[in-house]
């Protein structure tokens, strides 16, 4: 599991604003290969009590980092799969964003509005975009609790009492892998810091700080490359006649 220690006195930003340190981050994408994203969205299909919509809120959360009560508070007139982006309307700080969507998670949720429509659910521009099988807004306690128990079976999670990846890890592995790809792009983390920010829907830019430490590969990333720009070449002595 992809679990990193968090030190909070490393901070980008001088806000001087209280915000309590993240201790542990798990990042989904560092699970065994067999049991990513893909084998939960898989495994949640194959659950007849949740076949409808719980595989398609993984793979929004994944491909989009929304909190869960973001994408379970969806409205059908707040999904735009023709544009390609999502109204996320007063969530947590009270504001407002647009979130565009990929390729990948457009053709997600056109399967699953064929199949909610095929169920008989409400059509109408201010119902649920994720329903239960009674036509009802998803709740989020109900859905955490099929989510464990499922990773619990894929190995991914051990049994109750034991820490290990939540829903909302999904939106923490939006983040680093976001801010892996960037660094990689050789992009400047700390300019493109507020980006993400504004993104997540974060009230400040020290909310995303933290996100800059939840991985070793991050941490490590950073080290590769100082030692490239910076390391001095170890000293070579000319041996010289007579000397060992």
């Amino acid at each position: 599991m992809g679990i990193s220690l968090l030190n909070p006195r490393f901070r980008l930003s001088n806000s001087n604003s209280y915000r309590p340190p993240l201790t542990i981050a798990w990042t989904l994408s560092n699970v065994p290969a067999n049991s990513r994203t893909s084998l939960v969205i898989a495994s949640m299909g194959k659950a007849l009590s949740v076949k409808l919509c719980q595989p398609s809120v993984v793979g929004l959360l994944y491909t989009t980092g929304l909190r869960i009560g973001e994408a379970l508070r969806l409205t059908l007139a707040e999904v735009d799969l023709k544009k390609r982006v999502l109204l996320v309307r007063e969530t947590k700080f009270k504001k407002s964003r647009y979130v565009p969507l990929s390729a990948s998670a457009v053709v997600q949720l056109q399967g699953y509005l064929r199949q909610r429509r095929k169920a008989g659910m409400s059509t109408t521009a201010d119902a649920p975009f994720f329903v239960n099988r009674r036509g009802k807004r998803y709740g989020p306690t109900a859905f955490a609790t099929v989510f464990l128990e499922i990773i619990r079976k894929l190995g991914i999670r051990g049994p109750k009492g034991q820490v290990g990846p939540r829903v909302h890890d999904f939106r923490h592995t939006f983040a680093v892998n976001r801010l892996l790809a960037w660094y990689r792009e050789g992009s400047n983390l700390a300019a493109k810091l507020p980006v993400l920010s504004t993104y997540l829907g974060h009230s400040t830019v020290s909310c995303t700080e933290v996100y800059l430490h939840a991985t070793a590969e991050l941490l490590e990333s950073v080290g590769r490359r100082f030692r490239a720009h910076f390391a001095v070449p170890p000293l070579t002595r000319k041996r010289s006649h007579g000397q060992d």
